[in-house]
């Protein structure tokens, strides 16, 4: 559910312990702690976080994309689970993207799409869709390799799967298709 400044407010009251500070404290621990169970714990509240708009800027500040971003080269899929999810909740967000993708996102991404996990194919699919609406960032994301398999995925049978490789086609078609002629 998607928040207000003023519902947040009145939720927290005028000493309560703030959002950001709240989201520094999770950012703090999540670089200090070396319990995996915590740090996946931590993660999970993070990219929960980033589903509503209201939190972008303040994890902007923080840079908390960019700490999803490095988790996408962990060796734990549940790290990289978590933090693909958190990218696709900020990556509608033209700013966020731009910061996906200036520390090195779009190409660990584009990696995650051929993994055996259905949720990190899902989610990074869905990121570089949003990003491809930066127009700066089209170019990149929209390659040939990564259309190839917006191309494969949407004729597999995974219904998910299939429907944001559709999407994604329908707002990025193909360059190689042959058009018709008329």
């Amino acid at each position: 559910m998607f928040s207000s400044q003023s519902y947040l407010d009145k939720k927290t009251g005028q000493d309560g312990f703030g959002r950001r500070a709240y989201l520094k404290q999770l950012v703090t621990e999540y670089q200090t702690t070396s319990n995996l169970t915590s740090k996946k714990e931590l993660l999970a509240n993070l990219s929960n976080f980033s589903y509503d708009p209201i939190n972008f800027d303040k994890l902007k500040a923080l840079r908390v994309p960019v700490l999803f971003v490095h988790c996408l080269s962990e060796e734990d899929w549940d790290v990289v689970e978590l933090a693909a999810a958190g990218l696709c909740n900020v990556s509608a967000d033209k700013s966020c993207a731009q910061l996906i993708d200036s520390a090195g996102g779009t190409p660990e991404l584009k990696r995650l799409l051929s993994s055996s996990r259905e949720a990190v194919v899902l989610a990074a699919l869905t990121t570089l869709y949003y990003m491809a609406f930066d127009g700066q960032l089209l170019k990149s994301i929209a390659d040939p390799e990564v259309m190839a398999c917006v191309d494969e995925f949407a004729t597999c049978k995974n219904p998910r799967l299939k429907n944001v490789a559709a999407v994604f086609l329908d707002h990025f078609p193909l360059r190689s298709k042959p058009q018709p002629v008329t």
